[in-house]
This record gives structure tokens, C-alpha cells and sequence, in this order.
């Protein structure tokens, strides 16, 4: 966290920790995103690439922000359970009927 909080003020590190980390958990998330599409378990993406683009962000800063505050800030594990629990989240929402 403490390498996150001076990349605020840094931004080479900030540039850094974005090329090394952040891109390619982002690329993951693209690649599982799109997977679940072809399976039919989310909708496709919106025809404007602009939006296709934002949501692409907001789903990797929710993914992104919800494992490091577990992990970080909670201090309680990112296991099997609680993924499985917040996919479900995810894909449901958070007023959607559980399966």
C-alpha cells in the first residue's frame, strides 16, 4: 500500500506500477469478461466502443479495488468461497435473483 500511496505523487512509479500490474490484470479481466460473453453468461458489449471502454475500467477498478480492500484492509483471504460469492455478485447484481 505504501508503494500505491507514493505513486500519488510519483508519476514515473505510478507509470510503472500501471505497465507492470495494473495492464495485465486488466487484460484478464478482458479475457474473462469475454469468455463468460461467448458462454452467454453476460450480455455483449455495447455497439458504442467508447462505452465498451468505460465499462471495461469500471469493472477492473470494482474487481481490483474490492480484492486489495479484502486483502489490505480487511485482512481476510481471497479464497475459493468468497470469489465464488462475489462473482455471483457481479453477475447478478446487487438487487438480482440468485440462482
Amino acid at each position: 500500500m505504501a508503494v500505491v500511496a507514493e505513486a500519488t505523487h510519483d508519476d514515473a512509479l505510478r507509470l510503472r506500477i500501471r505497465e507492470a500490474i495494473v495492464d495485465r490484470q486488466k487484460h484478464l479481466v478482458l479475457l474473462g469478461r469475454a469468455r463468460a460473453q461467448e458462454r452467454g453468461e453476460i450480455p455483449p458489449d455495447p455497439v458504442d466502443t467508447a462505452d465498451a471502454a468505460h465499462d471495461t475500467d469500471l469493472i477492473f477498478d470494482v474487481i481490483a479495488g474490492s480484492v486489495v480492500h479484502r486483502v489490505m484492509v480487511s485482512a481476510a483471504p481471497v479464497d475459493r468461497e468468497w470469489a465464488d460469492r462475489f462473482a455471483l455478485l457481479l453477475v447478478v447484481g446487487l438487487g438480482g435473483a440468485r440462482p
